[in-house]
């Protein structure tokens, strides 16, 4: 049901300023008839910002640009240090997406040269006496910057991304982009950056290259059509239709399909006033009780990978410990934010939306008004302690995560619904859909990325251990800065005491361990195939969608245990009609019913480009194969998992 046409609420206020946006983008005739105008309005403002002269400054376009929130040549934001997650830090790095979906699609030379004819087509009709040339070209330059940017795989590994540098190195990477003055012009006026995280420095060594060979105007129009990509969902115009249905055909979609209006309307108030909507979507949606129950299964599948960490024979009992430790220190957010905001408390919900201006008229510039503020959102974090009340996802979201600076677990209400969440069916239902989710996200927290953080949401290599002579433990790491822990005056004074010094790494077998474990996992998801765009087999990427597997997989087995121990206090009723299958296989067939669905095969080809996670039907077939408890309830003759961690 879609709240925004039938709901009203006590809370008028909110719900009438959320409401004027929806009516705004749901009035298609009027966004027809504005047409390109306003685009143009912003095309034109980053046409003065960079005249493509001798005047021109790559700095301003990228700043105008990133206060819109559209990304160009470089992408700059916020967020916990991974060394010191109570911080907040600038990370800069390679844009997500340079046009096309990855990088790899770049190398498919057809698919290329339409996307190109598609570039040309759309600028021409907005400025029909500007170079066809520079348009051209523009794809030319996406595809440099696309090959001098890391593997997709990479972006997930903090072990790569993590290279802290003071703000003007990192900004000699790329001198012509001028990152001092162009993080200076996102961040607060009153913070003083000296210090960033560059996540891709060859790409930036790269790119201060490529733009020594690019000229101008082709920068400009690349900035244009950055734009023009961003805004396009803003926009109903005949010069943007070739760019819509280009997108289509990326997904197998029909090209002139459109979805219904007050679907694409909903989407736009949940990306950009997500929090008035999950404000009247809990009213309507969301019980104590649901907190209740999701509560109980997720402490019962924490008390399991407790279990399952100390019966993990591989690992060392010092890191046994540790990892304990964290399991119970692991913050679990259920359901909607009290908090940053508190989006029950009308007052605190207006305040955190006051500087977005809404009108009823005005779809573009609404769209403009809330971009700009969660750009602002998110750079006032800075000069700050990290707020941990803060949540990533919008209430209405069906889907989960786990963040490990915060080493928190977070379920939207969205999740919580029928079919993969329920009070009232037989537990084994919903600890099979949403308690496997939810074991899904606490493995996260021992995956091949979350291992690398301990139980404050550190990065750190806590599991290779080190000694010194008294017994005093450090981290490998820690080691290496180990006179910045003498400066502290406690560990001075027992430093005095004892004469103590680091001794030599003693030994990281547990670490060596969980490579090969995981490595059985690349493998095994390397095997599944999907038809690629010459029908010939395109292969998962196991590297890729490591973690994401690593987590299913203990995410299963946790939530399977835990359900078992539940039943055994409560027992389960059966199900009318399902008396030809056990409840332990009906835990099984409510998790692979959660992943059950079709996927058009160019949307299949573009997530094992882009897609940390494995396609659906891998997901339901490797986890089982990995399952002794999935093998064992089905009565398979070989019980031993395929692959197994936890």
């Amino acid at each position: 049901m879609n709240l925004l046409a039938t709901q009203k609420s006590a809370d008028e206020e909110n719900f009438d300023k959320m409401k004027a946006a929806y009516d705004a983008c749901l009035d298609e005739d009027k966004v027809k008839n504005l047409g390109t105008g306003p685009l143009l309005q912003v095309l034109d403002e980053i046409k003065t910002t960079y005249p493509a002269d001798d005047s021109a400054d790559l700095k301003e376009a990228i700043l105008l640009l990133a206060k819109y929130g559209v990304s160009a040549l470089v992408t700059a934001g916020t967020g916990a240090d991974d060394r010191d997650p109570d911080t907040v830090v600038v990370s800069v790095s390679a844009p997500w997406s340079f046009g096309l979906p990855s990088k790899e699609r770049y190398e498919d030379e057809k698919l290329v040269e339409k996307y190109r004819t598609v570039a040309v087509e759309v600028l021409d009709s907005i400025y029909p006496n500007e170079s066809k040339d520079a348009y051209s070209k523009v794809i030319d330059l996406e595809k440099k910057l696309a090959a001098a940017s890391p593997p997709t795989e990479d972006r997930e590994d903090v072990t790569k991304y993590y290279n802290p540098m003071p703000i003007g190195e990192a900004a000699n990477l790329t001198p012509q982009v001028d990152l001092e003055s162009l993080i200076h012009g996102l961040a607060p006026g009153n913070v003083d950056v000296g210090r960033v995280i560059v996540m891709t420095p060859d790409y930036q060594k790269e790119l201060s290259s490529i733009l020594n060979e690019t000229d101008a105007k082709v920068l400009q129009s690349y900035f244009i059509w950055k734009a023009v990509q961003s805004f396009s969902a803003y926009i109903e115009a005949d010069a943007i239709k070739p760019y819509k249905r280009f997108t289509n055909e990326l997904v197998g979609k029909d090209p002139d399909s459109t979805p219904e209006r007050w679907r694409r309307c909903v989407g736009h108030i949940d990306d950009g006033l997500g929090w008035f909507l999950s404000r009247f979507f809990v009213e309507k949606a969301f019980s104590a009780e649901a907190k209740t129950f999701g509560d109980t299964i997720i402490n019962d599948i924490k008390a399991e990978f407790a279990k399952k960490l100390k019966a993990a024979k591989w690992v060392d009992n010092a890191t046994t410990k540790k990892g304990i430790d964290k399991v119970h220190n692991i913050v679990q957010k259920i359901g909607y934010p009290t908090q940053s905001p508190d989006i029950m408390d009308p007052a605190n919900l207006k305040e955190f939306y006051s500087s977005v201006n809404i009108s009823m008229d005005t779809f573009f510039v609404n769209a403009l008004s809330v971009r700009r503020f969660a750009v602002g959102e998110e750079w006032s974090a800075l000069g700050k302690p990290v707020d941990r009340a803060k949540w990533g996802m919008t209430v209405p979201t069906v889907n989960a995560y786990y963040n490990p600076p915060g080493n928190e677990i977070v379920f939207p209400a969205g999740i919580m619904q029928f079919p993969v969440f329920d009070v009232e069916v037989p537990a084994y239902m919903s600890y099979g859909a949403f308690g496997s989710v939810a074991g899904h996200e606490l493995s996260h927290a021992f995956d091949s990325t979350g291992r690398h953080y301990d139980q404050t949401g550190n990065y750190t290599d806590w599991w290779q251990v080190s000694r010194v002579q008294s017994g005093c433990v450090l981290s490998a790491k820690r080691e290496t800065i180990f006179i910045d822990f003498i400066r502290k005056e406690s560990f001075l004074r027992l430093a005095k005491t004892r004469g103590n010094v680091p001794s030599p790494l003693v030994s990281n077998e547990t670490v060596k361990a969980f490579e090969k474990r995981a490595e059985c996992f690349v493998d095994q998801y390397a095997g599944y195939t999907v038809p690629g765009p010459d029908d010939k087999p395109l292969h998962v990427n196991g590297r890729l969608t490591l973690g994401e597997n690593i987590a299913d997989a203990g995410g299963l087995s946790a939530s399977f245990q835990a359900w078992k121990r539940r039943a055994h206090k409560k027992p389960n009723h059966d199900l009318p009609g399902l008396d030809h299958f056990t409840q332990d296989q009906l835990f099984f067939v409510s998790y692979s019913n959660w992943w059950c669905g079709k996927t058009r095969k160019e949307t299949a080809i573009q997530r094992i480009y882009t897609d940390p996670h494995a396609p659906k039907w891998a997901r339901i077939l490797g986890t089982m194969a990995n399952s002794r408890e999935f093998r064992e309830s089905f009565k398979c003759k070989e019980k031993q998992p395929t692959c197994q961690l936890w």
